[in-house]
């Protein structure tokens, strides 16, 4: 079983504050420890991590945008090296060529990449 304390500053209905524990899990049974702290005895997982906690850190959420950055700079580098193969492939193919029938052949008008605009930018670049 997991063991799970939090310290929390309690104020109650006089606005009197105390220190106090609480607790992750509303089901959870509390035990005394020869020391005499509160302790958490949950049979269950804690929670994944929680959209609102990753919003409320600004550090993890920079990290989180950057990860997802890389991970789109990755995939684009991927699809730009399969259209490179798809037109040499075209290319050795063929002897003659046209930038129109590559867009044709290779564009995709379903909004992915690489679309005809796509395939014609990636030939002149």
């Amino acid at each position: 079983q997991r063991c799970l304390l939090s310290k929390t500053r309690n104020i109650d209905n006089n606005n009197n504050e105390t220190a106090g524990h609480t607790t992750s899990n509303p089901d959870s049974k509390l035990s005394q420890t020869p020391g005499g702290d509160d302790i958490a005895q949950s049979s269950r997982k804690p929670p994944g991590m929680n959209l609102s906690n990753i919003r409320a850190n600004p550090a993890l959420s920079k990290l989180l945008v950057l990860a997802k950055r890389q991970k789109v700079k990755h995939e684009f580098r991927q699809r730009q090296a399969a259209l490179d193969r798809s037109i040499q492939e075209a290319l050795q193919r063929n002897s003659v060529v046209l930038v129109q029938d590559l867009m044709k052949q290779l564009g995709r008008n379903d909004g992915q990449f690489p679309s005809p605009v796509d395939v014609q930018v990636h030939l002149h670049h």
